[in-house]
Order: C-alpha cells, then structure tokens, then sequence
C-alpha cells in the first residue's frame, strides 16, 4: 500500500537504543525489538532473539513471513520437523503459517538472532503439533519444502 502525502508528513525518524529492556519468550529466551509499529514502521519489524545454551522458543507459526539470521552462537531451528543447524550469518526464512520451533544448539554459549518479520506488529501463535523429525543439519531444504535457507559460507 503506497504512503499517502499526509503519512509521509507526519513520519519521523525514530532511535532506539539498543540496550531496551527485553521480554521474556519463555525460559532462557528474550526478545528485543528494534523496529515495528511502536516507532511507526509499516509492513515490517525487526529485533534479536537471545538464547541462553539449550533453550528452546517452542513449535509456532505467524500470519506473515519470517527471516532468522544468526548473529552469534549455532541455532538448530526445525521447520515441520525438518531440523537444520545454522551458523553464524547463515539465514532461514520460514513463509506464513508454517510452523518451526529455535533452540540453541551450544550447551555452553548463547544464541542470538536478528528476526525480521513482514509485519509492523510482531505476533506469535504456539502450535501444539507433533512433527517427525528429519535431522538435516548443515544441508539446505529441498524444492518441495516451504522454507528456504542461504548459508554464509556459499554466499
């Protein structure tokens, strides 16, 4: 949707620091947000995700796209139960209403991970579905699944 003339007047750069006070996701995880709607950002949003060693953000789903990108730490993140271990800089990006879950794979160093969602207000559904799991570590999704992955490696 374009940006009428009046929008594009009342809009104003927006700083935040980014040491904000982060929300609790569960136990050992932690959200900060960086861009959404509370600084007037539309159609986006985008923040980090820290894991302490093990945790895990549980099997969930969003009504709009979503990209992980790890910053630090080695994420396994399970999409449908197809489990793929990303690095640093490695990148997942998971299309609406497709379920997957994050744990930090580390037993002794924390995860963090920049989110990037195709909407300005940041939601999650949890989703209480049993997935086989297919172990898939550092290969990448075939043609026939739904998410894709660019690893830093071959980029």
């Amino acid at each position: 949707m374009p940006i009428t003339t009046k929008q594009k007047e009342t809009r104003r750069e927006s700083i935040r620091p980014g040491n904000t006070d982060a929300v609790s996701l569960g136990p050992g995880v932690w959200l900060r947000e960086f861009v959404s709607n509370a600084c007037a950002a539309q159609g986006f949003s985008t923040g980090t995700a820290t894991f302490d060693p093990g945790a895990v953000l549980p099997y969930h789903k969003h009504t709009f796209s979503e990209t992980i990108t790890i910053l630090s730490g080695v994420a396994q993140v399970a999409v449908e139960g197809r489990s793929y271990q990303l690095k640093p800089f490695d990148c997942v990006g998971v299309p609406a209403g497709v379920p997957h879950e994050v744990t930090s794979y580390s037993k002794d160093s924390r995860l963090v991970a920049l989110w990037a969602f195709a909407s300005a207000v940041p939601s999650r559904e949890l989703v209480d579905q049993k997935f086989v799991v297919q172990d898939r570590s550092l290969t990448n999704p075939t043609p026939r699944d739904p998410e894709s992955i660019v690893r830093f490696a071959g980029a």
